[in-house]
């Protein structure tokens, strides 16, 4: 959905989203969003960094007081597979980012059929 909207829509959207999160936070200055996800977040197979959905929120946010961090990671899933998300550096440098809000952007990965055994998670 964020692919299609101009970047003038991007604040609408986000303000409406960010609006529900951070009328709990206290937050004096800058507020932190980092991302923590995938090849979707981290934005691989974008034609330009310009196109990358987290670059787009961060330029849509950058004005309004928001600094917006990329932790995606090519593959990784949230279930416990070769390909963990938090066996990465990624994990902990955003972790300790200080960020105010996260976005977390996985699963896709772990939907594939390699990371399920029809036996043992499929109840008949």
């Amino acid at each position: 959905m964020l692919g299609l909207l101009h970047q003038r829509d991007y604040k609408y959207v986000l303000s409406l989203l960010l609006g529900l999160v951070i009328s709990n936070i206290e937050v004096e200055g800058l507020i932190r969003i980092s991302c923590i996800g995938d090849s979707i977040t981290k934005g691989s197979g974008s034609s330009s960094s310009e196109y990358k959905w987290v670059n787009r929120v961060g330029a849509a946010l950058e004005d309004e007081g928001f600094e917006v961090l990329n932790f995606g990671v090519s593959g990784r899933t949230m279930m416990e597979t070769d390909k963990f998300y938090q066996d990465e550096s990624e994990w902990s440098e955003a972790l300790e980012s200080g960020a105010d809000i996260f976005l977390i952007g996985l699963g896709t990965n772990d939907a594939k059929d390699k990371y399920w055994d029809e036996t043992e998670d499929v109840e008949n």
